[in-house]
């Protein structure tokens, strides 16, 4: 009978320790992956890509040009549409001219963009192309972040040059106005206390 008494005490006791292990359990904190966060250092960022239409990004080049030029007078935008065109005006023989410039945008692998002209027109002059390009370098209230090179024909946008606030730096991947699909990489600084 001895047995049978400890083999009932064991029993009992295995079942109330199940039972306390079903009350206790729901109330005990969930096992969470651990995450990189602990990894990250003050320097470290996070890449996210943003998409945008051309749409949207013609009106943030727009601001973004005009609050470059700050007090002096914009007297040009840029319209991406098939291809990214300048529009501006000119002064010849004291009257102002229209200008049209039209570029085959290239991303660069370093996530900037190499704007290469495609078509000049002055009215109806017909002028060279580095001329114009030394024209508006020399004439046109351009950001720190915009180099013309009138020997290339070609414009360099710096984009990794841009400045954000919180430090965000961008990089462009793809820039697809035909398909409307034009991509950049945000980097967002992570500023972890210790």
């Amino acid at each position: 009978m001895r047995k049978w008494k400890i083999a009932f005490i064991v029993l009992l006791s295995l079942n109330l320790i199940f039972l306390l292990f079903l009350i206790v359990s729901p109330f005990l904190p969930a096992e969470r992956p651990k995450t990189e966060t602990a990894e990250l250092t003050r320097s470290d960022t996070i890449p996210f890509t943003v998409s945008s239409s051309k749409k949207d990004l013609n009106m943030l080049i727009n601001y973004y040009l005009v609050k470059e030029a700050k007090a002096k007078e914009l007297n040009y935008r840029v319209e991406l549409e098939e291809e990214v065109n300048l529009y501006g005006t000119v002064k010849a023989f004291n009257k102002d001219v229209d200008l049209t410039l039209s570029f085959d945008p290239k991303v660069k692998e370093d996530g900037n963009m190499l704007l290469k002209v495609k078509r000049l027109s002055i009215g109806r002059l017909p002028i060279p192309v580095p001329y114009v390009m030394s024209y508006i370098k020399k004439t046109y209230p351009l950001p720190d972040y915009v180099y013309i090179d009138p020997k290339n024909e070609s414009i360099d946008v710096q984009i990794t040059e841009l400045k954000f606030k919180n430090n965000l730096r961008a990089k462009a991947e793809s820039f697809d106005l035909k398909n409307d699909d034009i991509k950049f990489k945000l980097y967002v600084p992570m500023d972890i206390q210790n």
